[in-house]
C-alpha cells in the first residue's frame, strides 16, 4: 500500500490591488500575506479571510498601520 501522500498548496496572488503591496492567499487555511514590493520583505500574515472581511480600503489602511508598527 503507497502511504506517500498527494500534497498540493494552492495560492492565490493579487499583485493588482494596492501599490507597493502584493497580497497571497493560502487557499488551505486562509491565511493572508502581505510583501512589500519596496522593502522586498514580507511584512504581515493575517488569520482568516481578511480579504473578504474588509473593505478594500479598511485593508489597506490595516496593512499600512501594521507594516508601519512592524518598521519602528
Amino acid at each position: 500500500m503507497d502511504m506517500s501522500m498527494d500534497f498540493e498548496e494552492q495560492f492565490i496572488v493579487v499583485d493588482t490591488l494596492f501599490l507597493n503591496y502584493t497580497i497571497v492567499i493560502d487557499v488551505s487555511d486562509r491565511t493572508t500575506s502581505v510583501w512589500c514590493e519596496h522593502c522586498n520583505e514580507w511584512v504581515v500574515d493575517y488569520e482568516g479571510d481578511a480579504i473578504s472581511n474588509h473593505s478594500s480600503m479598511e485593508l489597506y489602511e490595516k496593512i499600512i498601520r501594521d507594516h508601519t508598527e512592524t518598521l519602528k
